[in-house]
């Protein structure tokens, strides 16, 4: 369907196959199926196609810089990832949201939907859900958040692996809810 949307499935099966549980070892194999083509100036995201403004996660998460995708950051610990991507182009934005946020998890097993609901990011609606799973017997907890703009579409994640997915998941809401796409 997407091939940028594969982004989070890529990610995630790269979390299934390390051994050890840190977010930043996998940082480093995070991948899409396009090289990341923009850059990061403050607040400021610009690529090709689109550009938006980022809410401020605050002190307890680092930028990570990556070749491919949008945006990666991992909190102090390295137990928790938010991510950032988008897509753009004429074909982009004609698919669902539901259809889209399940693209987000294609080859993921082991996922329970815990929670799902219509939230408005920057004026549009937007998916939210949330799910458990279990990777190399770690509990994971994963929110993601898909949305469409213009002929954009745009995907945030936050993974956790430690049981400590409340304490950051107020930090991602206010994250995306500060998210602006700039004309």
């Amino acid at each position: 369907m997407y091939t940028r949307l594969l982004i989070l499935p890529i990610f995630l099966a790269a979390v299934m196959t390390i051994s050890s549980c840190s977010v930043f070892k996998f940082a480093k194999i995070y991948t899409s199926s396009e090289p990341g083509s923009g850059q990061l100036h403050g607040d400021i995201y610009k690529k090709d196609l689109t550009s938006y403004r980022i809410g401020n996660l605050g002190d307890n998460w680092k930028w990570v810089n990556i070749d491919y995708g949008d945006l990666f950051y991992t909190n102090n610990k390295k137990t928790s990832a938010i991510t950032v991507n988008s897509s753009c182009g004429p074909n982009k934005a004609k698919y669902s949201l539901s259809a889209l946020a399940g693209s987000l998890l294609v080859g993921v097993k082991g996922k329970k939907l815990i929670e799902r609901e219509l939230i408005k990011v920057d004026e549009e609606d937007a998916l939210f859900s949330l799910y458990d799973a279990k990777f190399e017997g770690d509990d994971i907890k994963l929110a993601t958040v898909v949305f469409k703009k213009g002929q954009c579409v745009y995907d945030f994640s936050y993974l956790n692996i430690n049981n400590e997915f409340d304490t950051y998941l107020k930090e991602f809401v206010k994250f995306i809810s500060e998210f602006r796409v700039l004309d």
